[in-house]
């Protein structure tokens, strides 16, 4: 009972929600690594970065118990994430005409492409639907903020609405037609 109170009261601390309930560094290493690991970001005890196993740089999502790898299907020069947010990873890849930010949802790839970048641009944070990162151009780095277009999805009270009026439609259709159907069944 002692060393559960401990454990508990170390967790409520924060002092070992990754792993192990004590206080001090934890040494990650992904198991495919063969030359290092890093990691970049946390969002609860999920922990992303990028491992080198000799041949490139993969991303890696860390669930405190084992490495998923990812690797963004348009890479030819590695992949590395540098931000989580629930099941929203961003990162950055490569490929023969350089460098590319990336967002996976946990199902699929999006590509990450600053409209202003000429050398390339890499995704490092993500909270909610907001993602931060840099692109390069001629005149050198600059930092990006980068809002989804949400104007192309209904608010829910929007979609509520419709249903309620498609639907108070659909009765009133119904109700004239029983109108009609007695006022014709009792002439």
């Amino acid at each position: 009972m002692k060393h559960a109170t401990l454990t508990l009261a170390a967790l409520i601390l924060g002092l070992g929600s990754i792993g192990q309930a004590k206080a001090g560094y934890v040494t990650l290493n992904d198991p495919s690594a063969t030359v290092g690991t890093v990691a970049f970001g946390i969002d609860g005890g999920n922990i992303v970065g990028y491992y080198n196993d000799g041949s490139g740089e993969h991303g890696f999502l860390y669930n405190g118990t084992s490495y998923t790898t990812l690797n963004d299907p348009s890479a030819t020069g590695g992949t590395g994430a540098f931000g989580i947010d629930g099941s929203n990873i961003v990162g950055y890849y490569s490929d023969g005409s350089g460098g590319h930010g990336f967002l996976y949802n946990g199902t699929s790839y999006t590509t990450l492409n600053d409209p202003s970048a000429t050398g390339g641009t890499a995704a490092f944070g993500i909270d909610g639907g907001n993602i931060v990162g840099y692109y390069s151009d001629g005149s050198g780095e600059h930092g990006f903020l980068y809002q989804p277009d949400v104007s192309a999805t209904p608010e829910p009270s929007s979609i509520v609405l419709f249903g309620m009026g498609t639907a108070f439609m659909a009765a009133s259709r119904r109700w004239r037609r029983r109108k009609q159907s007695v006022g014709y069944a009792s002439a």
